[in-house]
């Protein structure tokens, strides 16, 4: 009874200790102005360790368990070449805008100059800039297309394709959709010349939260505090979209900034939006991790 109790309420402050946790870790090691990848990858790493040991300690749902899924080292693989992928999607957004000004014949030969980043601001202020630019551009605009275009939906399948929710799930995407969701989320930061250690923090806040957010940890919020699911990003609120619901599977696309499902008017609070399962009605995933990279790209029909 006192281990339960102890589980009860120590559940209400897991969100806000893991979170801090990372980010107060992250502000330890970072060398300003020089942010150090290889910090990067650790606090990820460690970040994914933490909250798989979490979810055999303090599970949301005990029925799922990331140790007994078929998938865990599909996603373990998926998880690998997503992370190489965003690691290059940095050149691979200079190389666009390099691009775009050769194409332009030099006229969009200061949309890559850093005068127009707001240097001057406060850096945390400048790092809550890239979070909402990067959600703007990989949720509100990518994560919908994925939902709308076949061709795109195809990629971002993978993802949606699970039975129940554990840390893992954050790494199961096709390598094409994480190319594709790093490089819509970084193109808008260098295209305004933000500084590297602005994209440090960025990308940081996005690994951490997506990690979180899919984890079956129980994070638990009191009735009171109900608002926090319209400015954070919580586990209830991204596992609405989840669903196998379709009306609710298009809605809570942004991951990271709640309160642009507001403004585009797809917010769906989870105390009032159930979800009796997740996963997908009909699948049609293959289960090997050949199968899964191919899938986008058969045949259908």
């Amino acid at each position: 009874m006192a281990l339960a109790t102890v589980q009860l309420w120590g559940s209400y402050i897991t969100y806000w200790t893991v979170l801090g946790g990372f980010m107060a870790l992250a502000w330890w090691g970072a060398v300003p102005g020089d942010p150090s990848w290889a910090w990067f990858l650790t606090l990820a790493f460690a970040n994914f360790v933490v909250l798989a040991s979490l979810e055999q300690l303090v599970p949301r749902q005990r029925r799922f368990d990331l140790r007994k899924d078929d998938q865990k080292w599909n996603d373990a693989i998926h998880g690998i070449f997503v992370s190489i992928a965003s690691l290059i999607d940095h050149r691979l957004a200079e190389l666009v805008c390099l691009g775009l000004v050769i194409a332009s014949g030099g006229m969009l030969d200061g949309l890559t100059s850093a005068s127009l980043w707001p240097a001057g601001l406060p850096f945390a202020v400048q790092v809550a800039l890239g979070v909402i630019l990067w959600a703007v551009s990989a949720d509100v605009v990518l994560h919908r297309a994925y939902h709308r275009i076949d061709a795109l939906w195809r990629l971002h399948e993978l993802h949606h394709d699970t039975s129940g929710m554990h840390v893992l799930v954050s790494a199961r995407q096709h390598v094409g959709e994480g190319l594709l969701n790093a490089l819509f989320g970084i193109l808008p930061l260098v295209m305004l010349g933000a500084p590297e250690s602005v994209i440090w923090w960025t990308a940081l806040w996005t690994v951490l939260v997506g990690n979180q957010i899919h984890s079956n940890v129980d994070q638990r919020f009191p009735a009171w505090l109900g608002w926090v699911h319209y400015v954070l990003p919580t586990p209830q609120f991204h596992y609405v979209h989840h669903s196998r619901d379709g009306r609710q599977q298009l809605s809570n696309f942004s991951g990271f900034v709640p309160w642009l499902d507001i403004v585009t008017g797809s917010h769906r609070h989870p105390d009032r939006n159930p979800v009796a399962q997740i996963g997908l009605e009909h699948s049609s995933m293959p289960a090997t991790i050949v199968g899964q990279l191919a899938h986008p790209f058969r045949r259908t029909g």
